[in-house]
């Protein structure tokens, strides 16, 4: 264990978190030392993204096409079911995005250029479409190998 490379993960982690914090993007604090998690339920509060709509994996999608920015939504699909009886998506309490991030791959500007991407998402959130699930609703693992389109 080196105690110095320790402190300057956890205040890497801890400083994105501030950052994107003091951004108005809804995170959860306090940061841990290995990722961040927006608050997807939060982060679309004011919007008409219904869970249904799956708001973490149109987040994610998004950041990734526009910004080349990768996170992982672990909410409403990750950790929902499908219930085959009623037809209806069973959606979990937490709802959140996660921003992982890799030791010893990003400096500072690299996690801020990440903040100020979502930061512009946020400011633009009602414009964000939702996404069906088009194969694998009903899968075990289904995060892994889903497919969805952004509804219209």
């Amino acid at each position: 264990t080196k105690e110095e490379y320790l402190t300057y993960r956890i205040n890497q982690v801890q400083d994105f978190g501030k950052t994107m914090s003091n951004l108005g993007i809804p995170v959860l604090l306090p940061t841990g030392g290995h990722a961040v998690y927006v608050d997807v339920n939060r982060f679309f509060k004011d919007t008409g993204m219904e869970p249904d709509d799956f708001g973490g994996i149109a987040l994610t999608a998004v950041l990734l096409a526009a910004y080349g920015h990768r996170a992982c939504e672990l909410g409403h699909f990750a950790f929902g079911s499908y219930d085959q009886s009623s037809q209806k998506e069973i959606a979990p309490e937490i709802n959140y995005v996660r921003f992982g991030i890799p030791r010893l791959r990003y400096e500072k500007r690299d996690l801020d250029a990440v903040a100020e991407a979502v930061r512009i998402l946020h400011e633009y959130r009602d414009k964000i479409p939702g996404v069906e699930v088009i194969s694998g609703r009903d899968l075990s693992l289904r995060h892994f190998r889903a497919r969805f389109r952004f509804k219209k």
